[in-house]
C-alpha cells in the first residue's frame, strides 16, 4: 500500500505507519513549510518528505492507495481544491479530519510560533458538500466518525 501524507508537517504520521503497517518506501509525505520538512527529514532520515501545495499536487492521478490528511484543512481558506487533489492523486481512499462546528463555518486565528494562523472549524453537513463539489460525477462513499475534538471523514472511491 502507497500513502500520501498531505501536509505532513513534522512527521508525526510517518512515525505511526513506518515500519509498523507500511514500508519507509511506500510513503511520501508533502507540506508547504519548508522549516516543517527540515524537522521531518532530520527525524526520520528514512522517508520521503517533499515540498507540496494541496491545491496543485505533483502527482498523476491515482499515485497512491491512500491519501490521509490530519488537522490541515482547517488552515486552508478554500477546502474544496485541496480535497479535489486529493481525491485526484487517490487510488482507493482519502482519509482526512476537521476541527467540527455546530451551524455555520467558524473562522478564527489561532498564534503558533509567533504567527497568526487560519483555525476554521467545520460542520459536517459543509464538508460532505465541498467533497461532492470536489469530485462532481464521481459516485463516492463518504463515511463521518466523531474522534475526540475532529471529526474523521473517510472517502472511499468506486
Amino acid at each position: 500500500m502507497t500513502v500520501l501524507d498531505a501536509g505532513c508537517g513534522t512527521g508525526l504520521v510517518f512515525a505511526q505507519l513506518v515500519p509498523s503497517l507500511i514500508p519507509a518506501d511506500a510513503y511520501t509525505g508533502i507540506d508547504i513549510a519548508g522549516p516543517m520538512l527540515e524537522i521531518a527529514r532530520r527525524d526520520f532520515p528514512a522517508g520521503r518528505f517533499e515540498h507540496g501545495d494541496l491545491y496543485d499536487l505533483h502527482f498523476a492521478d491515482g499515485s497512491f492507495d491512500a491519501v490521509v490528511c490530519f488537522e490541515v484543512l482547517g488552515h486552508l481558506p478554500d477546502i474544496c481544491g485541496a480535497l479535489a487533489e486529493m481525491i485526484r492523486v487517490a487510488r482507493s481512499v482519502v482519509l482526512f479530519t476537521v476541527w467540527p462546528a455546530d451551524g455555520g463555518v467558524a473562522e478564527e486565528a489561532e498564534e503558533t510560533g509567533g504567527r497568526r494562523a487560519l483555525h476554521r472549524r467545520f460542520p459536517e453537513d459543509y464538508v460532505t458538500a465541498e467533497i461532492s463539489r470536489a469530485a462532481p460525477g464521481l459516485d463516492l462513499s463518504v463515511t463521518v466518525t466523531g474522534l475526540g475534538a475532529y471529526h474523521g471523514f473517510a472517502v472511499v472511491k468506486p
